[in-house]
């Protein structure tokens, strides 16, 4: 969220105090809590904890991506100002995040060796190889990269043509890497007008649309990661000035073949003002075989906003 617009920010935080006020209050026709009203079957997703995570280091801020190894503990983090942060999560009996330590921030590089800067620094996405090194999606000239080592000097992807017609703040956001080391990736803002989002999916040295996915005006797919069951877990976005954001999460198959766009499988939708910013999404799998969710917020590096990591639990019996 490196350019969003700071009109709808500045309102969010000239009313702070309502939003406190309208955590409840849903905007019209938006799906929200953890269960579906009606007689709709409640949403899987189980919260476990939301932790408030400060760091002294200038730098920290602006996380768009997060991975986490699969105890849940390790985890690197990627900012839309082209740094990453690397360190160890604790966590209490139930999971949830009650401390975190980082190791020195580290910037990262173009393939020249030069830090990148600017718009070409604002990366989005992360996604750790099983082959060793980082892949990471960036936002404007739209790309992805792999690194070494989060300072190491970039090796450039592939690059697809469709990338070249996504919009410069609306590009590749989510990234994520399947059981058979395949990248994914997904753009925030609609391709050439479609009313779906295309899943792009990294075949040997080239991107290929894999499937699609249903799109809602309202929300933008921001983060995505794999769980151990195989689906793909995506992680969405709304902004309902002057209230706050919501957070919803879908899950997809990712051998889907249809040739209409799959509308997924609901899994959970924060409250309106519930959360701050998620924009990061990374799954891992707890000692009873439970899939797990940890989002990490984006606060655009403004004092009135936070960076989180939420938490929750995919009860198996569900």
């Amino acid at each position: 969220m490196h350019h969003r617009s700071r009109l709808g920010l500045i309102a969010l935080a000239a009313t702070a105090g309502l939003a406190c006020l309208a955590l409840p209050l849903l905007p019209p026709g938006a799906a929200g809590g953890g269960a579906a009203s009606g007689s709709e079957p409640p949403l899987p997703g189980v919260f476990v904890g939301a932790f408030t995570w400060k760091d002294p280091d200038p730098a920290f801020g602006g996380l768009s991506g997060i991975e986490l190894t699969q105890d849940g503990l390790g985890f690197v983090t990627v900012s839309d100002r082209g740094t990453t942060f690397s360190g160890r999560l604790t966590r209490n009996a139930a999971g949830a995040v009650t401390a975190a330590v980082t190791t020195p921030a580290q910037a990262l590089h173009a393939l020249s060796g030069a830090e990148l800067s600017g718009l070409h620094a604002d990366a989005e996405g992360i996604a750790l190889d099983p082959g060793g090194g980082v892949w990471i999606s960036f936002e404007q000239f739209a790309r992805v990269d792999l690194y070494d080592t989060p300072g190491s000097r970039a090796r450039p992807g592939p690059r697809a043509p469709a990338f070249r017609r996504l919009e410069d703040n609306g590009a590749l956001e989510a990234l994520a890497i399947d059981a058979q080391g395949r990248l994914v990736t997904l753009a925030e803002e609609p391709l050439d007008g479609r009313t779906d989002t295309p899943v792009w999916r990294l075949e040997g040295n080239q991107w290929r649309e894999a499937f699609s996915i249903t799109r809602d005006r309202s929300w933008k797919p921001v983060g995505a990661d794999f769980g151990s069951d195989g689906r793909l877990y995506l992680l969405e976005r709304a902004f309902w000035p002057p209230f706050g954001f919501q957070s919803r999460v879908r899950s997809f198959d990712p051998g889907s073949t249809g040739t209409r766009p799959d509308p997924g499988r609901p899994i959970l939708a924060s409250r309106v003002g519930e959360f701050d910013n998620l924009e990061g999404l990374a799954t891992w799998t707890d000692a009873r075989g439970d899939i797990r969710l940890t989002m990490v917020s984006d606060d655009n590096f403004l004092s009135l906003q936070r960076t989180q990591l939420i938490d929750y639990r995919l009860p198996r019996d569900e």
